[in-house]
């Protein structure tokens, strides 16, 4: 006999134990190596969270120049507004004036919707100069930077801010949570 056919005959001879557990090693790898490539990504996602959550001027940087683009400005600018107009129903109050004679109240009446638009119009050009200005920007940095170091000391546990107590209100009264 060949050194060959020995070969051949001892991988035949292979019992099943054998190739069991080469599977398993196989199984094993492949289940640790995707579990390694998991931990890999969410380490990088945590380091990049921890470093805006907690750095104050990193955070700032990252969310200071949305107030800088004129898209952001003036979507703000006509929600603020026609929030305002539906808050104050400006169309029916411009009806509702009293009218010095029938003759007014019907021209009133015809232009209120077009003296409403030209209003909420004008609230909204008023509201994107001023939020497109730099002191509403350094406002807004100013603004973001403080609320930014509360959340952070929150999140670290350092706060000074007391948290209030949970209400529990059944069906007919409410009292504190123990």
């Amino acid at each position: 006999m060949t050194e060959k056919t020995r070969r051949k005959e001892g991988e035949r001879r292979e019992t099943p134990t054998g190739r069991s557990r080469r599977r398993l090693r196989g199984w094993f790898s492949g289940t640790l190596l995707v579990l390694a490539r998991i931990a890999v990504i969410v380490t990088l996602v945590a380091v990049w969270a921890h470093g805006i959550l907690l750095n104050t001027d990193r955070y700032v940087a990252t969310v200071g120049p949305i107030l800088r683009q004129p898209q952001v400005t003036r979507a703000v600018s006509v929600y603020v507004a026609d929030q305002t107009s539906e808050a104050l129903d400006l169309q029916w109050r411009i009806q509702e004036l009293p009218p010095p004679s029938p003759a007014v109240a019907q021209v009133v009446g015809a232009v209120a919707p077009s003296l409403e638009k030209t209003i909420r119009d004008g609230l909204t050009t008023g509201l994107d100069r001023l939020l497109q200005s730099d002191r509403a920007y350094n406002v807004w940095l100013g603004i973001n930077r403080v609320k930014h170091r509360r959340l952070a000391a929150m999140l670290k546990g350092t706060s000074d801010v007391t948290p209030s107590r949970a209400t529990r209100c059944g069906s007919t009264s409410c009292r504190s949570s123990p």
